[in-house]
């Protein structure tokens, strides 16, 4: 009973083992290998609490105590990171406003869609915004 247990593991580990082999004799010139595709541009580095090309990312800890992050108007702005308290950003017209942070205080001109994903917010803002408040005690205020 055994010797056939030991031809049966015999004959798997071979079954297992044939798709590791190599060829010795070198690459096979009928199979041909075509490289990867390349990067066509360099990688995007990300540039904060400036709209360029009508989006900004505002890192909210970039904005010291008493201080203002005034912005102004551009279409689309992302707020990142944990706010300092008592520091508030400030936007004019946007179009999508997103604020992934925590303990944020900003003040919006006009916005059309709001997305407050953080937590601890304080929104106000002008215009008829279609909001969303998906963290937890946010405070989303219209003027």
């Amino acid at each position: 009973m055994q010797k056939k247990h030991l031809i049966a593991m015999l004959a798997l580990a071979t079954v297992a083992l044939a798709g590791c082999s190599t060829n010795a004799d070198g690459p096979d010139p009928s199979r041909s290998v075509k490289p990867s595709a390349k990067a066509t541009s360099a990688p995007v580095e990300t540039v904060y609490d400036k709209c360029e090309g009508g989006q900004a990312t505002v890192l909210a800890s970039h904005v010291e105590k008493g201080k203002k992050l005034t912005l102004g108007d551009c279409a689309n702005v992302s707020i990142v990171g944990a706010g300092v308290n008592g520091a508030t950003i400030e936007l004019g017209a946007v179009d999508t406003l997103v604020i992934e942070g925590d303990s944020v205080a900003t003040t919006v001109g006009s916005a059309k869609k709001i997305v407050v994903a953080g937590q601890k917010n304080a929104v106000t803002y002008g215009g008829e915004a279609e909001v969303q408040d998906e963290g937890k005690e946010n405070t989303i205020t219209k003027k």
